[in-house]
């Protein structure tokens, strides 16, 4: 076994962030992890919203008025933006 040594990066080395995205598949312990984070008092109250994988109904909580006719991976990206910014609030 071989170990490699990992520098140590101090605290204010570290880039700061506003706001954070946990994805896991179903059945992961992703709703524990949640509530861990939030217990901590310093990594905000984070939430899970995509229990089932449904566009429409993402893009009706998040942001009523976009438009389902663009690529996937835009429609996705939207989503996220809008996720990340209601948990800002």
């Amino acid at each position: 076994m071989k170990f490699v040594r990992i520098p140590f990066v101090s605290e204010a080395a570290m880039p700061k962030f506003d706001s954070y995205v946990i994805c896991t598949s179903p059945r992961s312990g992703s709703t524990l992890l949640c509530k861990l984070l939030a217990a901590t008092g310093i990594s905000g109250n984070p939430g899970s919203y995509f229990h089932r994988p449904s566009i429409a109904e993402w893009l009706a909580y998040f942001e009523p008025a976009a438009d389902a006719s663009r690529p996937e991976a835009d429609i996705l990206a939207t989503i996220f933006r809008a996720a990340i910014a209601k948990r800002k609030r």
